[in-house]
């Protein structure tokens, strides 16, 4: 029986975002993929459509606000609806000690890693807001958030933010019955992990 919700994921081509958009579609979730390398995206929208999902995807660059609300939008305009956002793009950076790290790499994984998150957070609170009823934010954090790890300083960093927005929205949108949360995944074999 399908659940009747409609997903949105980011970083959903491939690793971590692929495999629970998969999830989701095999449990009759209404999913929209997203990320930023067109070319992976399609593959795995075709894929998904093969086995039967009901899924579209768009092309976005979580750092860009707009983009986050281009996939609201497509959602809506796809399903009708949006009841989950999930967070999920994110990137590690330079592998790097920390008197070492190079600034253009902090901004990298920081518009990313953080503003990727925040302007989620705020394409669907404000889409969930208008539709009344409440629904769920997902981020992606990692147990690189809960302790600093020699040689990601610049990741931890990112990831203890997260944290942070995720405690802050929680608390923010728990009177509008939207409900904030954070995974935080060790090890997980992924491309980003090789």
């Amino acid at each position: 029986m399908s659940p009747d919700r409609v997903v949105v994921i980011t970083g959903s081509a491939q690793g971590l975002g692929k495999g629970i958009a998969e999830k989701l579609g095999e449990q009759g979730y209404k999913v929209v993929l997203s990320d930023i390398n067109e070319e992976i995206l399609n593959g795995t929208l075709e894929e998904f459509k093969g086995r039967n999902f009901e899924v579209t995807a768009l092309v976005a660059d979580v750092t860009q606000q707009q983009d986050h609300e281009a996939l609201v939008k497509h959602a809506v305009d796809t399903f009708g609806k949006l009841d989950v956002y999930i967070n999920n793009a994110g990137v590690e950076g330079e592998v790097e000690e920390i008197e070492k790290i190079n600034p253009d790499n902090v901004d990298f994984v920081l518009n990313v890693n953080v503003k990727g998150v925040l302007f989620g957070i705020q394409a669907a609170a404000k889409q969930l807001k208008q539709q009344g009823h409440g629904g769920t934010i997902i981020n992606a954090a990692s147990i690189a958030g809960h302790e600093g790890f020699d040689f990601l300083a610049t990741y931890s960093a990112s990831k203890f933010a997260v944290r942070g927005l995720t405690q802050v929205a929680s608390k923010e949108l728990a009177k509008d019955n939207i409900t904030v949360n954070a995974y935080c995944p060790g090890i997980a074999t992924t491309g980003m992990w090789d």
